[in-house]
Order: structure tokens, then C-alpha cells, then sequence
């Protein structure tokens, strides 16, 4: 994954940017730290703890990525909503993505990281819901010094 920080070396990043649901006009301000907790040459594992404005509770997820090469790997997401789910993921030189579709935990979505030119990634989103509500993220990440 040359040229890619993010999820594959072990530092902390940071994040912001706002998530929307179609069901509400409304976008809600969201706040991310993501703390890698192992990195190797197999898998790279980290915890990411979300804030989101208005709700009381911070939402973790827990992610493994594994069975990697230049150009894509496998991703296990764990959280308490939708339990443990896989998906697959796919990276260039600009771009680290990943997507799910577990039809056995109702999950289905995606997520993509872009690297911005002057550090850090751009983050957009979106995660379907079995009653087809879609959850819209948007949002950056930087690196923690």
C-alpha cells in the first residue's frame, strides 16, 4: 500500500465532517479518532471511536484489515449494531476504498479515502439500511503528530 499512511502505518488520525440521513433535511456534525492498534506486514487493526453532535452515546468500530496486496485487500468491520461483517476493499495511489454487502446483518455501503495534496485524506460515505434509509458521510482525516 506505498504511498498510503492511513490504516497501514501505526499512527492516530482525526477526523471531521457532517452525516446525513435522506429521512431528515438535517446534516449532523461528526468527530472520529481513529487509533491504530496494530500494523504489520499481514494485517493492520484499529479502533474508531465517532462523536456525533446531539447524541449522547460515541459509536466504536472496530476494523481489521488483512490478505492485502498492492492493489486489494479483505475488511472486517465489528461494532454493537451490526456485529462482525465483511466486505472488500480495493487501493491505488490516490485512493483507499471498501465496501459491504452482508445481506445477513442488513448491512450494504461503502467508504472511500482520498488523499488530499496537501496531507490527509477526504472521506465520503454511504451505508444503506434494510429499510432503505441511506446514511450520508462527508467529512476529512489528518494524521495525529
Amino acid at each position: 500500500m506505498k504511498g498510503h499512511r492511513l490504516f497501514f502505518e501505526k499512527f492516530a488520525w482525526l477526523g471531521e465532517g457532517k452525516i446525513s440521513v435522506t429521512m431528515s433535511k438535517e446534516a449532523l456534525k461528526f468527530y472520529a479518532r481513529w487509533s491504530i492498534s496494530k500494523a504489520s506486514a499481514t494485517e493492520c487493526c484499529f479502533v474508531q471511536e465517532v462523536e456525533i453532535d446531539e447524541m449522547l452515546e460515541k459509536m466504536e468500530n472496530r476494523l481489521r484489515f488483512y490478505d492485502f496486496n498492492e492493489e486489494e485487500f479483505k475488511v472486517e468491520l465489528e461494532n454493537n449494531v451490526w456485529g462482525k461483517v465483511l466486505g472488500q476493499g480495493t487501493v491505488n495511489d490516490s485512493v483507499i476504498a471498501w465496501e459491504f454487502r452482508d445481506q445477513e446483518a442488513n448491512v450494504e455501503g461503502f467508504e472511500v479515502y482520498e488523499i488530499k495534496k496537501e496531507g490527509g485524506y477526504l472521506l465520503r460515505a454511504e451505508y444503506m439500511s434494510s429499510d432503505n434509509y441511506r446514511t450520508m458521510i462527508e467529512g476529512e482525516l489528518w494524521e495525529v503528530s
